[in-house]
């Protein structure tokens, strides 16, 4: 039978230093104030005592499991996650987890957190396939929840590194993209946020369906690695690369190959890099035209796109189909017209660029105001 007054001054006498600690512990349980002693609990199983001396598992089994009833679903999984971690064995682990999960699982967004919880174990193990079936039915769960949970942040940094470690660049990228915006970035480190940087740019580049770096080059992580003064970490040569691409640049990505193909991970990939960035040029070359003229020969595309005129009618295909630009192709006179192009962050040079679109426009609407003063009388007399 468990005794929670007698394991707290056992724990008194074998641990002066925490005496305090335990005191307020005892006189929130004696006084049955569920809600302080739940939010105590949360903070005092973070202490740096159980780093040193372990006794979490203890504190569940002694003290919490009498009144764990008294404590709500979501906060009974989320001290029972934290506990957990001390036991180093997976299978008890796993085990520890599933016997509190059962007791929660009337509760979705509890349920849902266990099952993240599970999930990063097995990850741990390599085990893709229950790995994928835990993320689906937390996925179920929440699904049936409205908006946005809490737990939807474990959700996605579960399915982020699961997506990274099967090398799924696209899901990867579209994963973690979800976790970092419903966390709070400001709670990751340095080092955390010039990691996330690095790999969603790295998949962004390998990843075959992804041609819009909006939401990454615009991201709060990117400024740490495009800010990054660690000299060790040269991440210039890859920011430099992600605008290359951003802007179809074939130039400065030939320029950059000597750094870009040091690393095997891209040099492998080299021919899809190449495929890639032609379909960004003919973005590029498309959205420098004017919107009411965005007529483009087959020798233009060639030219720009570094590709034979036997193949235009390809690339244009291709990027039609992917919904990179929406047009048509003249194949009786070589022509591409072009009615829209997927917009994208603009560096620099694009804004430019738009600048002299958007000059060239107001000269137009200049001229036809001018045009319209000067027969203005004759059309009011007609």
């Amino acid at each position: 039978m468990i005794d929670p007054r007698a394991y707290v001054n056992e724990q008194k006498k074998k641990y002066p230093s925490l005496h305090k600690e335990w005191e307020i512990l005892e006189e929130f349980y004696e006084k049955k104030l569920w809600h302080q002693l739940t939010l105590k609990l949360e903070d005092f199983i973070r202490n740096e005592h159980f780093v040193s001396n372990g006794g979490l598992v203890d504190l569940y089994e002694k003290f919490i499991f009498e009144f764990e009833n008294r404590i709500s679903s979501l906060v009974l999984i989320k001290l029972a996650i934290e506990i957990s971690v001390e036991i180093k064995d997976t299978e008890e682990r796993i085990k520890f987890l599933q016997k509190i999960k059962d007791k929660v699982s009337l509760n979705k967004e509890a349920d849902a957190l266990a099952y993240t919880a599970l999930g990063h174990i097995y990850l741990t193990r390599k085990d893709y396939s229950k790995t994928k079936e835990l993320l689906d039915k937390a996925e179920e769960m929440l699904d049936k929840l409205n908006g946005i949970s809490p737990v939807h942040c474990e959700l996605y940094r579960l399915s982020s590194e699961y997506y990274y470690e099967i090398k799924d660049y696209v899901l990867y990228y579209k994963e973690t993209l979800k976790f970092l915006g419903v966390m709070d970035i400001d709670k990751l480190s340095k080092e955390e946020m010039e990691r996330y940087a690095y790999n969603l740019s790295i998949a962004s580049l390998l990843g075959e369906d992804i041609y819009n770096f909006n939401e990454l080059l615009s991201h709060p992580v990117f400024d740490s690695m495009r800010n990054s003064s660690d000299q060790a970490k040269d991440y210039g040569w890859l920011v430099e690369l992600l605008y290359a691409f951003n802007g179809g640049d074939l130039k400065k990505m030939e320029k950059l190959k000597p750094r870009w193909s040091k690393m095997s991970l891209l040099k492998e990939k080299s021919t899809l890099l190449e495929k890639k960035i032609k379909l960004l040029c003919l973005m590029e070359m498309t959205y420098k035209k004017p919107a009411n003229n965005r007529q483009l020969t087959f020798e233009e595309i060639s030219k720009g796109a570094e590709v034979p005129i036997k193949d235009v009618e390809n690339l244009v295909m291709k990027a039609l189909s992917l919904n990179l630009v929406k047009g048509y192709i003249d194949e009786i006179d070589k022509k591409v017209y072009m009615k829209w192009v997927q917009p994208r962050v603009l560096d620099l040079k694009q804004i430019a660029t738009m600048n002299q679109i958007l000059g060239k426009w107001s000269d137009d609407i200049k001229s036809v105001e001018d045009t319209f003063h000067e027969n203005a009388k004759e059309l009011i007399h007609f």
